[in-house]
């Protein structure tokens, strides 16, 4: 068992070398990976659901779409928001905080779930029209979902993970939240 660990410890000082000498590449690989990762959750999830006769074969270019984005989107965004924040913001105080957490809300949120389905329109090579029919649809819900779950993470993520280790945290926590949004992408 200690040899696991000590392979966890080197793979884990490795990704942090990696994080503080190539920042933008290692969280969009970062990104890009978990985002595959989310989708063939939400893929499994999606099947486990259906009937015997209504289950799909894994749909590659979709979660291949997925880390598409993650990985020129997520990544980098979330890399230069945050050190937007923490550069305006650098305190961890109550104040500093909350403004971020926010900011993040207000400006970064809506924004960012409008890029995510307009991304994915456009890979999958869908017209404007039906672009715009799915923000109609779906972005609503999405945003306000996201404002009560997103908060209480950046509260604490703020808080507590460095900024070189948030959009990796971010990232950990987004499996969850992508596999949502993936299941609200390919729902209707």
């Amino acid at each position: 068992m200690s040899r696991f660990f000590r392979i966890l410890k080197s793979a884990q000082s490795q990704y942090i070398s990696a994080l503080h000498n190539r920042p933008v590449i290692t969280k969009a690989v970062t990104s890009g990976t978990l985002y595959f990762i989310s989708d063939s959750i939400s893929q499994g999830i999606e099947n486990f659901n259906r009937k015997d006769e209504d289950k799909q074969p894994f749909q590659w270019a979709r979660a291949t779409r997925m880390a598409i984005f993650g990985f020129f989107i997520t990544g980098p965004t979330f890399h230069y928001w945050y050190n937007i924040l923490d550069t305006s913001f650098p305190k961890k105080n109550t104040r500093h905080i909350i403004i971020k957490s926010v900011l993040d809300q207000i400006l970064c949120a809506p924004l960012f779930d409008a890029v995510f389905f307009t991304g994915l329109g456009l890979l999958e090579f869908k017209s404007w029209a039906e672009i715009k029919d799915k923000l109609k649809k779906d972005w609503l819900f999405t945003y306000l979902v996201d404002c009560s779950v997103w908060p209480i993470f950046n509260i604490f993520s703020f808080k507590y993970i460095p900024n070189s280790q948030r959009v990796t945290m971010m990232n950990l926590f987004n499996i969850a939240w992508t596999a949502f949004l993936a299941n609200t992408n390919y729902s209707h």
